[in-house]
């Protein structure tokens, strides 16, 4: 009798189709990021080019990520001189990811075709979004970002197996990748959490209880830990500033702020969707996996406690920002969102399988991936913008050193009343996403250095300076004559 699906459970064929399966999240990966794997910046590369220290990285409770630059210094490397091969690393890393996911979750699903293809593309929409297209966009940060990933989609498979020392081994796992990025712990949880809910769904019997708890004091342990080993160093004699770890007596008013900010990330979609895009594939995926839920008699006590779960796996991808030091909701900083959205949809297959699903998932497959290259083209727009602006300006000062005779050596920043954080000719742009990169103060002046290939030495401006030339005004356009200001060897810069 004809096979229906393509593989089988726990043998030799299903061994050997994951090679299949890595290299279709390879193809599918590479179609969305691809473009990537050029020579780009984001606004902390041009600081990052100059001064990789990874002090800062720890301070932020990012030991793994200080660990790992630890021992790139040590061969010289640099990770933005670097950042194509660690792109094309991160994608691989990401490919690997998905097939860890896929392996965890098949042995839970219905074995249909149809339901095969249609995991495939969920477990790749985990990664196919403007949450992680920012991580990308952060290329100097790409090595860490894959590792942080693979090392928590692991620590997932662990947390499935039935021994003890498997556990210890995903916490383990699961700290080295919050260590990475603390917002890995919403991974964690949703797809632990839908691993469960899955295998109740296969096996009525199964121990759903207490494989949620397992999954809540492993992940409850790991962000406990993550945020305690900052202050374990400080303890010991290392001088860091913990940056967020704001406390307790800022919990009410981060909760609020979060609340506050719902209609920017599920309405706006952080303005890098189009509106009510997220809200309206969340609505589909809720409703039907909560009608084909519905369909099954005598299960309404566990149908609430499913609800209860992605209420819990939803608030989970913000509990980071409870205790941190400010709310900063960038897409980078919500990447479990395109999980909670995946495991979503995966869960609407399982209960509702048919075209209609799956149409639907394919369709939110393709917009990611067409809205992720749409960004990513801005970004490189952006990035010319950047550096055709730091070539007018080296043009100025080329021609004042031309006239004086008088080298400039040193060069104070600041910005007029109301500066634009976009260009105008850019569709999307959103936190860091996109924005005009010499805004920012630790890339104004790396900036110019990189594109000058001079060493500029950056300096304060003094208050009369400002002032006299630039109190008050606001422009709209380059205007170096009303900018730019000279005096010895120091130029005077006001950023519009």
């Amino acid at each position: 009798m004809a096979r229906k699906y393509p593989f089988k459970v726990n043998d030799a064929e299903y061994s050997a189709s994951r090679g299949t399966i890595l290299g279709m999240a390879f193809v599918v990966l590479m179609l969305c990021y691809g473009i990537l794997t050029q020579m780009h910046f984001s606004t902390d590369a041009y600081y990052t080019l100059f001064d990789m220290r990874p002090e800062g990285h720890l301070g932020q409770g990012r030991f793994t990520i200080f660990f790992i630059i630890k021992v790139l210094t040590l061969f010289g490397a640099n990770s933005v001189v670097m950042q194509r091969v660690f792109t094309f690393l991160f994608l691989l890393l990401l490919a690997v990811s998905s097939t860890v996911l896929f392996d965890c979750l098949y042995t839970r699903i219905n074995h249909s075709l149809g339901s095969v293809c249609g995991m495939l593309m969920v477990v790749l929409l985990s990664f196919t979004n403007i949450y992680y297209l920012e991580l990308f966009l952060f290329s100097e940060m790409c090595l860490y970002w894959g590792i942080g990933t693979l090392l928590t989609i692991y620590a997932v498979k662990l947390t499935q197996n039935r021994r003890p020392l498997s556990w210890c081994i995903a916490y383990l796992l699961l700290l080295l990748g919050l260590g990475v990025y603390q917002a890995m712990i919403g991974l964690y949880v949703i797809w632990c959490t839908t691993c469960a809910i899955l295998e109740r769904k296969v096996d009525s019997g199964s121990h759903f209880y207490k494989n949620y708890v397992k999954c809540l004091l492993i992940g409850g342990a790991a962000s406990m830990t993550s945020i305690a080993v900052p202050k374990l160093i400080q303890m010991f004699g290392g001088s860091i500033d913990t940056l967020r770890s704001a406390g307790l007596s800022h919990l009410v008013e981060n909760a609020i702020l979060l609340i506050k900010e719902q209609k920017s990330v599920l309405i706006d979609g952080s303005s890098l969707y189009p509106k009510y895009t997220l809200i309206l594939v969340l609505i589909f995926a809720i409703g039907l996996f909560l009608y084909g839920m519905g369909q099954e008699k005598g299960n309404k006590g566990w149908g609430l406690m499913t609800v209860l779960v992605l209420v819990t796996n939803y608030a989970i991808i913000f509990a980071p920002h409870l205790v941190a030091g400010y709310v900063w909701l960038s897409p980078r900083a919500i990447i479990p969102m395109g999980s909670f959205a995946a495991s979503l949809l995966l869960l609407a297959l399982q209960w509702m399988p048919g075209k209609t699903t799956i149409l639907f998932i394919a369709v939110v497959q393709l917009f990611a991936i067409y809205q992720n290259l749409a960004i990513s083209v801005d970004h490189f727009s952006t990035n010319r913008l950047d550096q055709e602006y730091a070539r007018l300006l080296e043009t100025q000062i080329e021609k004042y050193e031309a006239q004086s005779g008088i080298e400039v050596r040193n060069i104070a920043v600041r910005t007029d009343t109301s500066p634009q954080w976009k260009y105008e000719p850019i569709r999307y742009m959103a936190y860091n996403v996109n924005e005009r990169a010499y805004l920012n103060e630790w890339s104004d002046v790396t900036l110019l250095n990189y594109v000058s290939g001079r060493g500029y030495n950056k300096i304060g401006m003094p208050d009369e300076i400002y002032q006299e030339y630039f109190a008050n005004k606001n422009w709209d356009a380059w205007c170096p004559e009303e900018q730019l200001v000279f005096e010895g060897d120091t130029l005077y810069w006001v950023k519009y």
